[in-house]
């Protein structure tokens, strides 16, 4: 039995809606607009003709038509006023992104309260509010906003937009991390698990997946957050984000005392991170680049320098107000990369100038996982206690974190024996185990009880880990001899 063909022009032009609205979803700009721009002609009802006006100019933005799409969004503020809000909530939800877009926060604001007001489009809403809350560095507010975004959406069941749902949970889950919510973390994790992903999600997924790696470091479960961060490195949308996942995961492999899949993880990065070809249109991919320089410049140096070329080259040649450069998070990651680099090629009054200006930009944001991770850098280059009250902060918040075990490794100091002491300060300087035991006058096996007893101390089950585990902690062969 043949389908029944729409022969009335509202009926066709409710159909070119509904493309417009899947081709958006699938991010297919032209046939988007061509849609849009069809069933804005014949559409009767005024609530959906405006929608079909917001979705053209949308289309038209990203098509790079500006003034077009300048003027279909005036009309669309235009006609948000006389018509009905609920009828205009998805139009005057369009034109709230175009604002946060443009940077424009306190117009994006109105249009997301107004239907919030107005009981519509209010998941989307709540998530709109919470980007712009990202973009004025209100990061405890947009935690909340994302919160009761997802709390709209779960309220809608199978109405709810799916493709905006994702991009909440995405930004929530960057909230949790970054303030360390623990509690907004846990129910991240849940709707990660419980969501159906669709293909036209899969970026938003991978965003998601890689800082629930983070969130559960958070939680002090490193073998989880190694799962999550390999899951992240198989589902990644680009080369980019493939290497960025490869470095986060080699970081966690680290945590992990895996030395080999460390290093191999780390390759891959960079094979992936040397073939791409950067472009103008990247934006946070580019993210991958300093990413790499931070996990990956004790073990691969001049890579490391090699990235940090790419990205300020690229940083140079970008227009000063992509959203992606005015962002402090961005501008402290970078600056944090950049310190990294510096210490290994022994440039060490550079490395501690810019480890103290990530750490001060991390503070002013009031990110304790960041603040925590440099202070612990800086600990390696100065020292004292300075770095102390930034990883009291976090471990107050989140007392199972990880870095909460470097703290109590370094009094493990005190109960380690002379003897032991005297092995380990040889262990570190590379020695063998033959070699030391000639120098101390002890038989090897010997050396090996206490090498073994030093690789329990600090959780690790090589020299290798045991001499990079040491140096995260400041803890070398000269202040090992000066005694406890």
């Amino acid at each position: 039995m043949a389908l029944a063909q729409p022969n009335t022009a509202p009926e066709r032009a409710r159909i070119e809606l509904l493309r417009a609205r899947v081709a958006r979803a699938q991010d297919d700009a032209e046939l988007w607009y061509d849609a849009a721009r069809t069933a804005a002609r014949d559409l009767p009802a005024p609530g959906e003709r405006v929608a079909a006006i917001a979705l053209r100019a949308a289309a038209a933005r990203r098509l790079g038509r500006d003034l077009e799409a300048d003027g279909l969004f005036r009309d669309v503020a235009a006609a948000a006023d006389v018509v009905p809000v609920g009828e205009a909530g998805f139009a005057v939800y369009l034109a709230g992104v175009d604002a946060w877009e443009a940077r424009d926060f306190a117009r994006a604001e109105r249009f997301a309260k107004r239907n919030i007001t107005a009981r519509t489009q209010v998941g989307e809403s709540q998530g709109l509010l919470g980007w712009i809350a990202v973009g004025r560095e209100r990061f405890v507010e947009a935690g909340a906003h994302f919160a009761a975004s997802l709390k709209a959406f779960d309220a809608q069941g199978e109405e709810a937009d799916a493709r905006m749902k994702a991009r909440s949970l995405s930004g929530a889950a960057m909230m949790a991390r970054d303030t360390v919510d623990l509690k907004l973390g846990r129910r991240v994790r849940h709707a990660y698990e419980t969501m159906r992903w669709s293909d036209e999600q899969r970026k938003d997924r991978f965003s998601t997946l890689a800082t629930v790696s983070f969130l559960w470091l958070l939680e002090g479960d490193v073998g989880k957050a190694w799962f999550a961060a390999r899951d992240a490195a198989a589902m990644a949308p680009t080369p980019a984000r493939s290497a960025f996942a490869e470095a986060n995961a080699a970081a966690v492999s680290r945590l992990l005392g895996d030395d080999g899949a460390f290093r191999l993880q780390l390759a891959r990065a960079w094979e992936l991170l040397r073939a791409h070809r950067w472009g103008a249109a990247d934006d946070e991919e580019r993210l991958a680049l300093t990413t790499f320089a931070l996990e990956g410049a004790s073990a691969m140096p001049a890579e490391a320098r090699k990235v940090m070329t790419i990205y300020r080259s690229l940083k140079a040649k970008a227009n000063v107000s992509h959203s992606l450069y005015q962002d402090r998070r961005v501008t402290a990651i970078e600056t944090w990369a950049a310190a990294r680099v510096s210490e290994v090629i022994g440039r060490r009054p550079l490395a501690i100038e810019q480890y103290r200006a990530a750490l001060a930009l991390f503070v002013e944001l009031e990110h304790p996982l960041h603040s925590a991770a440099v202070a612990l850098d800086l600990r390696r280059l100065i020292k004292g206690n300075a770095h102390q009250p930034y990883v009291k902060a976090l471990l107050e918040r989140a007392p199972r974190a990880w870095l909460g075990r470097e703290l109590r490794e370094q009094p493990a100091l005190e109960r380690i024996s002379p003897a032991q002491r005297e092995v380990l300060v040889r262990l570190l300087q590379g020695k063998s185990a033959k070699t030391i035991a000639g120098e101390l006058g002890r038989s090897p096996y010997t050396v090996i009880n206490h090498t073994r007893a030093a690789f329990s101390t600090f959780g690790v089950h090589s020299r290798d880990a045991l001499r990079r585990r040491c140096d995260a902690l400041g803890i070398k062969p000269e202040t090992l001899r000066a005694g406890p």
